[in-house]
């Protein structure tokens, strides 16, 4: 004859899986909580944090650039190019306000980088991109590469561009390209997207919130 358990050890089960029901409800709303705090930020924050692909580009140094360049680093990448009338010289400039007003923790600052990702390699050698990346801050890095790789990382990033082509008599053109700003975390991933930087002081305190959330 089959011995039944006996109460004490029912009595032992319901108490596991009460502990493991009250840890999961814990840890739900913990979560809920954690993303209560980001609610009204001037970024879309991503529910997941996106991996970033393999890529090879080149920095201003004419050194190689890869997604492992990407690591270690809180990083602000905006793409554009050097010859933009209007919109990249702004956010360069607006991204040289928020770099400033990190300086709140200094400890952060030193680990944020801002990176100008050209999507016009043909004018864009190196050298210029660190002419023009410099200007508004020596802490940033201009980078570039092929057209083939360019096109892998804007692709991957959500970049649409488009380069025109030249008036007549001119070898200048315009190139049309999507305006965010994409922070990419320590470990390689998009993290957030801000659609608008004009207010440096709102995307730096979203920022630390960003950081404090995922390193939670």
């Amino acid at each position: 004859m089959r011995k039944r358990p006996s109460r004490t050890l029912a009595f032992k089960l319901v108490i596991v899986l009460l502990g493991a029901l009250m840890f999961y409800i814990g840890y739900y709303l913990g979560h809920v909580y954690q993303r209560q705090r980001l609610a009204g930020l001037s970024a879309t924050v991503m529910q997941e944090p996106q991996p970033t692909q393999p890529f090879n580009l080149v920095d201003q140094n004419g050194k190689p650039f890869t997604v492992d360049d990407l690591k270690g680093h809180w990083n602000f990448l905006f793409f554009g190019y050097t010859h933009c009338p209007d919109v990249c010289p702004t956010a360069m400039a607006e991204l040289t306000q928020v770099y400033n007003r990190i300086a709140e923790r200094p400890k952060l600052q030193k680990l944020t980088r801002a990176i100008f990702i050209s999507v016009d390699p043909a004018r864009d050698t190196p050298a210029k991109l660190k002419q023009f990346v410099t200007y508004f801050n020596p802490e940033f890095l201009g980078v570039t590469g092929s057209d083939a790789e360019i096109k892998k990382v804007t692709h991957q990033f959500g970049i649409f561009f488009k380069r025109h082509a030249p008036k007549a008599d001119s070898k200048d053109y315009a190139v049309d390209h999507t305006a965010v700003t994409t922070l990419v975390d320590p470990q390689g991933r998009t993290v957030a997207i801000f659609s608008s930087i004009s207010s440096p002081a709102q995307v730096a305190q979203d920022f630390f919130k960003i950081v404090d959330y995922f390193q939670s």
